[in-house]
């Protein structure tokens, strides 16, 4: 079960074969709001864990991350200190969130232990203080010493393959108008107006309606400008439809429509700051682009990261834009059990796309234009 730890309380209590379970502070937080209470109110003046620099009190009936609805800090502009203090006290490493009964995740778990048992740190696409690693490896020393120096096997990591595989539509019907309006858009770019309408008809409910909304009043422009750019699915801009009335939310900075319950995970804060283009990462960029298929945009995106990586030229923000949305957007297909491949339906591959691409822009708050995430050199088309 998920435990949260004082520093001074991991010391004594975990194993040094622990440490490898020990999550980020992001994941950390995410998993206390679901498992301990973070309002103050819900704690009178002398057992508030503020005063008392202990843990929160853990919430009554929640066994599993399912089981209770997370924690939502108050307003920005209103006081909620013990969330702010918790959340700055994992980032510091004052405060550790542990969960052992979970395998190993690269995603989840920054620490591991290499063949020869050291401690290595290694927080994929995440950036936190120097004083997170210093403390838990100072937690880890503690330990160390407290079990006579016997350091722990190899860290087992997982493989995503053996996750099993969720798919978003498994489960529901999907005969309504937000379906329909998919349908027509994915009519218009395969130029098969006429097949995606029979299938609006075959799925019955409000889909031919929501098909027919988009051809009567958007349908003429949308076909022309499809023609017109010959894009690819992923750069395929429709403004125009992105207009209409949707289902789900819209992204506040991209602006784009998308449904956040599909998209692999909440949106984040998150920041190019701090990111180094690895070798490792790019083999992760080409694995996740390789999905696609053939893309002489996104082959000359890799080729610049891997000679950024040798040093042969400096990175520019573009790069460093394109790197780090690769990746967050493969941990999102891999949330969602697509480590590799797409569903073999396309409107059902351009959902998941839409989904976990759009909530990518918003965790790194790019509007998704195409100087966003491609060299000006790049060829696009």
């Amino acid at each position: 079960m998920f435990t949260l730890y004082m520093k001074w309380e991991a010391q004594r209590k975990l194993a040094p074969d622990d440490i490898q379970f020990i999550l980020t502070p992001r994941e950390a937080l995410e998993m206390a709001s679901i498992f301990y209470e973070l309002d103050y109110l819900e704690y009178d003046y002398q057992r508030n864990p503020l005063r008392r620099n202990s843990v929160p009190k853990r919430r009554q009936g929640v066994h599993h991350r399912h089981a209770a609805q997370p924690y939502k800090r108050k307003q920005r502009s209103e006081y909620d200190g013990l969330y702010d203090e918790v959340k700055w006290n994992l980032e510091h490493g004052w405060m550790v969130g542990v969960n052992t009964r979970e395998k190993w995740d690269k995603f989840r778990n920054p620490f591991s232990f290499d063949d020869d048992s050291n401690l290595i740190y290694d927080c994929f696409m995440d950036t936190y203080s120097e004083s997170f690693q210093r403390e838990v490896r100072g937690i880890y020393e503690y330990s160390l010493n407290e079990h006579q120096g016997r350091k722990p096997p190899p860290t087992i990591k997982m493989h995503y393959s053996d996750a099993p595989i969720q798919h978003a539509q498994a489960a529901k019907t999907i005969n309504n108008k937000a379906a329909g309006r998919l349908l027509a858009a994915g009519g218009i770019y395969n130029g098969n107006i006429e097949g995606f309408h029979q299938t609006a008809e075959q799925l019955g409910g409000d889909a031919p309606a929501g098909y027919d909304e988009v051809m009567d009043n958007k349908g003429l422009l949308i076909t022309a400008a499809s023609v017109a750019a010959g894009l690819t699915m992923g750069r395929m801009r429709f403004p125009e439809l992105e207009e209409l009335e949707h289902f789900g939310a819209r992204g506040t900075v991209s602006g784009r429509p998308f449904d956040p319950e599909k998209a692999g995970g909440p949106i984040e804060d998150l920041t190019t700051d701090g990111v180094n283009i690895t070798h490792d990462g790019i083999a992760i960029v080409e694995k996740h682009t390789s999905r696609f298929g053939e893309d002489s945009g996104n082959e000359f995106m890799i080729s610049r990261l891997k000679k950024i990586a040798d040093g042969e030229i400096p990175h520019e923000q573009v790069d460093l834009n394109y790197y780090a949305h690769e990746c967050r957007e493969y941990q999102r297909y891999c949330n969602l059990g697509w480590e590799t491949g797409a569903p073999a339906d396309k409107l059902e591959a351009h959902e998941l796309w839409n989904n976990t691409h759009t909530a990518t822009l918003e965790d790194y708050k790019l509007k998704g234009e195409v100087e966003d995430l491609y060299h000006p050199d790049a060829p696009l088309w």
